[in-house]
């Protein structure tokens, strides 16, 4: 039997233990959430691992997004353990429900690695749900494609293992925070995109006191970054002033998109901590400063 093969077999079997194990109107609805969960996995990570293992693994992700608030995010990280969940694993499991958006999975894995830990399993389905009105979970479409109901993204990751309770929770606020910054990108990402085309029509309009040449390939970068080649992730205004004899950049209440969002700083603590010589290039007469970030 070939990898493929018993990829399908070990599904099939976890559908027959679901149907086994369940009963009622709902065990058609988990058997496609079965096959959906696992469809796009590597046959060599679900060869590793029991019918078992595999049923509960899914069962938990099952019973997990039974209720969701519209649009909120659901988020948990535990070591399972027979007696309680029915399963077990070697490693510390992350159980995520989420909207579907782009970025999710390119985040998650970098604040993973920060904290130290390796990933070992990523399942990521992505399938059309209808929920009630409260948010319960009503049933799955077969197909991703299908009109009724709307994409949620669900990913399981397994990671290595964390016992302690203080690096559990730390690893938890970890990837909230992250999830949250992703969220603050996509749903702002149509206003930033707007704020550019905004700076751009004012350099058409008003062009800057630099060499024309420069300003010109100035404008076609901004044009470049405009026609989607860049994430953008956040936006905010400053007005550049002083306090004594200090420049400082003030910020513009109610301007920030993105990860700039909200926030209870008046001014901009990362420039008020730059080198003197650095912060004297916001005088400089120049349309662009170019900065490397710490992300």
């Amino acid at each position: 039997m070939n990898i493929e093969d018993r990829k399908l077999e070990l599904i099939e079997n976890v559908i027959h233990q679901v149907r086994t194990r369940m009963a009622g109107e709902q065990v058609d609805v988990v058997a496609r959430f079965v096959a959906n969960y696992y469809q796009q996995v590597d046959p060599d990570d679900l060869a590793q691992r029991s019918v078992e293992d595999l049923y509960g693994a899914v069962l938990s992700h099952w019973h997990f997004i039974q209720q969701r608030g519209d649009g909120l995010l659901k988020l948990r990280v535990y070591n399972p353990n027979v007696p309680e969940q029915g399963w077990q694993s070697p490693h510390t499991i992350i159980e995520i429900l989420n909207d579907d958006m782009p970025f999710l999975v390119d985040s998650i894995v970098p604040e993973v690695n920060c904290q130290g830990l390796t990933l070992h399993l990523i399942i990521h389905p992505v399938m059309r749900v209808v929920r009630d009105e409260t948010g319960q979970l009503l049933d799955v479409a077969a197909d991703r494609h299908d009109s009724v109901g709307k994409l949620e993204s669900l990913i399981h990751l397994e990671v290595d293992r964390r016992s302690e309770a203080a690096a559990l929770e730390a690893l938890q606020a970890g990837l909230a925070r992250v999830l949250a910054d992703v969220r603050a990108a996509v749903k702002d990402w149509p206003a930033m995109q707007a704020r550019l085309g905004e700076v751009l029509a004012e350099i058409n309009r008003n062009p800057p006191p630099q060499d024309a040449a420069q300003t010109a390939e100035d404008r076609d970068f901004l044009q470049w970054i405009a026609n989607n080649h860049f994430t953008l992730l956040g936006y905010r205004q400053y007005d550049l002033g002083k306090e004594g004899d200090v420049d400082v950049l003030r910020i513009t209440p109610d301007s920030g998109l993105g990860i700039l969002r909200g926030g209870a700083d008046t001014v901009s603590s990362s420039f008020a901590t730059l080198p003197p010589e650095v912060r004297a290039q916001a005088r400089e007469r120049k349309l662009l400063i170019l900065a490397k970030s710490n992300a």
